[in-house]
């Protein structure tokens, strides 16, 4: 409880010092008198409807006494107001006994949300109007106090009721309502915005149970004092959707007020989310232009082609069962989606054209757009006329999309585009013709592929179905197309070919020797490349010259021969080593090489074809300088509790630089999502939270600079400064990529 003000009080002569320690107004603080010579404490907490017990100390505080005075008079207090500890927003200052660890995993361990409080804040709490009301009434006490024991008593007098009732005046301090935006403006100036959006948002939530469990009292609701402007600020910093959700229902007003961040990032992936959006814009005027992000899968079919219809009521329209040789067979769409078997009512079905037409024409007004996925669709020339609509458009994504005959297609100049983010994975190609059991696929789809020549591109993801460095900035007329590198890309993914259970991955023209020597001639001509990451560089027995690619390459993944032989010529900080075979033999040897030339390496990923525990030892010995470590390996063998255990005291604290650490096995073939067990290696423990906490209590000792811990595939662990709690997020799926950061 570090002092944040200091005055007198009097007591015969004596100077009595005042420290205290603040939660927010709508929480719980303490309140702490402390007789400089004596050095004996006066310990109470203070609520917005009441004060809470006192508590005495005697002696100088340290952490394991601050801990004890939270386990007597906090929760003390909270049990005899029938009030939770995950209920109140706990709040307190920097001082070190607040931040040492056996008070952090205390407060951890008791949910209790703590406010992030930054130094030299001012004071915005009752605690103030609270703490300076009772000096008031010490200075004119009779008979004055002549001792400790008498201030004690009389300090407890004025506290708990006696001739001056505290708590029934502290709806009358002016400070509960006249700071209640100072202090959400001074959140907002001092969080980052996600931890503002959290811990506003959680002030109202948490607290509006408390706000009103004393309605004879005049208390002013946050809802009603704090200006919408504000709300609307703190829920458009919230990141989730199933946060702003729970907001929403919380009361009528920010029911209103989350219709627009909950619709900024929109996912129309099948015609029944359409027919239940669009009357929400209807309602909403002006809502438009909230829109940030859209991910669209819906789409709709020519004449004649028979699939499930969804008209604008929502009704669905089932489609004749199709069989070759009838009436659908003549048109090639019919064939296709059946052949990907995309014209089933479990996929959703199609939209009808009132539907599609009234979808676009919201869509349009969708301005302020600049996230763009088109996903598991069929896509024709309006869909590009959108994309070029769009003037704030940076990240589009193209995926399992099947697209319009390159010869029935308007021509667009992609150049112009305004997108600095592309990607296109797994994308489909129409069927021209059925032979026996062979099928015949439309291979032309330049005028998809021509997407990646928008200059101001920066960042470009493929896969082998979209062989860009072949067929566009290798292909023999390129310059009279005027197909070019974009001078500014900086970053190239490519990515395998994820097959996926239930959908048909046909392997096209060309995609067996994907890249052959085009990706490595485009990765020469790039001039400005600086991030570089593929699971095949070149064939093999093709030798090249590493000193002709960019002096900008400063991160680079590629299969283990390939990496070590660019790392010994070019100054990468982050490598990937891709395919590094068993253990010891390979991998070790490899990186003994890559050390060689690169010792001072940031970031270094492993991909492993099986757990050794001798990898680590190596990087550890070879790499001292660190910053992230990622190992991914395969097989059913996975590092025992022992060596995670120790693997801070004995490996991890030699690298006093490292930060991140994720080493986990790799995902599944045909699944991106990981498995959430019930435990790693102890049952008796209640949650699988509770055991990774435990896990890493030896890394917050030798390893302070550590944020980031990965040791199973559905969960990391954050924190966000040395000796924070350990934050438990779940993984939804496995990253799709990496961007070797570090």
């Amino acid at each position: 409880m570090s002092p944040s003000s200091r005055s007198s009080l009097p007591l015969d002569g004596n100077g009595v010092e005042e420290e205290k320690a603040r939660l927010t107004s709508l929480g719980t603080s303490f309140l702490v008198l402390r007789e400089a010579e004596e050095k004996s404490l006066s310990v109470g907490c203070i609520h917005l409807s009441w004060v809470g017990c006192l508590h005495r100390i005697e002696g100088t505080m340290d952490a394991k006494m601050y801990r004890h005075i939270l386990e007597d008079s906090l929760l003390g207090t909270l049990h005899d107001h029938r009030l939770g500890p995950s209920t109140i927003i706990f709040q307190h200052d920097n001082d070190l006994k607040h931040t040492a660890r056996l008070v952090q995993e205390w407060l951890e361990h008791q949910n209790l949300l703590v406010l992030p409080w930054p130094p030299s804040s001012p004071d915005l709490n009752i605690i103030e109007n609270v703490w300076a009301e009772i000096k008031k009434r010490l200075e004119t006490y009779r008979p004055r106090p002549r001792n400790t024991e008498e201030l004690w008593r009389v300090v407890q007098k004025l506290c708990q009721g006696g001739e001056t009732n505290c708590s029934g005046s502290l709806s009358s301090f002016p400070s509960v309502s006249s700071n209640t935006e100072a202090f959400i403006g001074l959140l907002r100036r001092t969080l980052p915005p996600t931890e503002f959006a959290l811990v506003a948002s959680t002030i109202f939530i948490r607290s509006r149970s408390a706000l009103t469990m004393y309605p004879g009292q005049t208390t002013i609701s946050l809802t009603e004092r704090v200006p919408a402007e504000i709300w609307l600020e703190i829920f458009e910093q919230v990141p989730a959707r199933a946060d702003l959700h729970s907001i929403s229902i919380t009361c009528r007003k920010f029911h209103d007020l989350t219709k627009r961040p909950l619709h900024r990032d929109l996912a129309w992936v099948k015609p029944i989310h359409v027919v239940r959006s669009l009357p929400v814009w209807d309602a909403n005027p002006g809502m438009d232009a909230a829109v940030r992000s859209l991910v669209l899968g819906v789409s709709t079919v020519p004449d004649r082609v028979y699939v499930p219809i969804v008209d604008l009521n929502g009704h669905v329209e089932s489609a004749p069962e199709w069989t070759p040789g009838g009436r659908a067979s003549e048109n090639a769409i019919s064939a296709t989606l059946n052949h990907y078997d995309l014209n089933t009512e479990r996929k959703g079905g199609f939209a009808s054209r009132a539907l599609h037409e009234a979808m676009f024409a919201r869509i349009a007004t969708f301005t302020n757009i600049s996230s763009l996925t088109l996903s598991d669709m069929l896509v024709y020339d309006m869909h590009f006329e959108l994309i070029h609509r769009l003037p704030l458009l940076r990240s589009l994504r193209l995926e399992f999309c099947l697209f319009q005959d390159r010869a029935g297609s308007k021509t667009f100049n992609h150049a112009t585009l305004p997108i600095t983010d592309l990607t296109m994975l797994n994308l489909r190609r129409k069927c021209n013709a059925f032979f026996a059991h062979q099928v015949s696929y439309d291979e032309d789809l330049t005028h998809v592929w021509s997407l990646c020549v928008a200059q101001d591109l920066r960042t470009l993801t493929v896969d082998s179905t979209a062989d860009v460095f072949r067929h566009i900035y290798g292909a023999w007329d390129a310059n009279t197309r005027g197909w070019s590198i974009p001078e500014g890309l900086e970053n190239v993914y490519v990515l395998r070919r994820r097959l996926f259970d239930g959908e048909v991955q046909p392997l096209f023209y060309g995609e067996n020797n994907f890249p052959e020597t085009h990706l490595y001639h485009f990765a020469v001509q790039a001039r400005n490349l600086r991030t570089l990451s593929t699971p095949m560089f070149v064939p093999q027995n093709m030798h090249v010259a590493p000193e002709a690619l960019s002096s900008t390459l400063q991160r680079f993944a590629a299969p283990v021969e390939t990496a070590m032989f660019i790392a010994a010529v070019r100054s990468v900080q982050a490598l990937g080593v891709l395919k590094c075979g068993l253990g010891n033999s390979v991998a070790i040897n490899a990186l003994e090489t890559i050390a060689r030339s690169r010792p001072d390496l940031k970031m270094l990923m492993l991909e492993l074809r099986g757990w050794d525990e001798e990898v680590v030892p190596a990087v550890v010995q070879l790499f001292k300088e660190m910053r992230r470590l990622k190992i991914l390996f395969e097989g059913e063998v996975f590092p025992s509790e022992d060596f995670l255990v120790m693997l801070a005291p004995e490996y991890l604290a030699k690298m006093p630089n490292l930060h991140t650490l994720e080493l986990y096995p790799q995902p599944r073939p045909g699944s991106l999502k990981p498995d959430y067990p019930a435990f790693l290696y102890d049952k008796s423990y209640d949650s699988i939270e509770e055991e990774l906490r435990n896990l890493v209590i030896p890394y917050n000792r030798y390893c302070p600079k550590l944020r980031k811990v990965q040791v199973c595939a559905g969960y990391i662990m954050k924190r966000v400064c040395e000796g924070g709690p350990w934050e438990i997020e779940r993984v939804r799926q496995y990253e799709e990529k990496d961007d070797l950061g570090f």
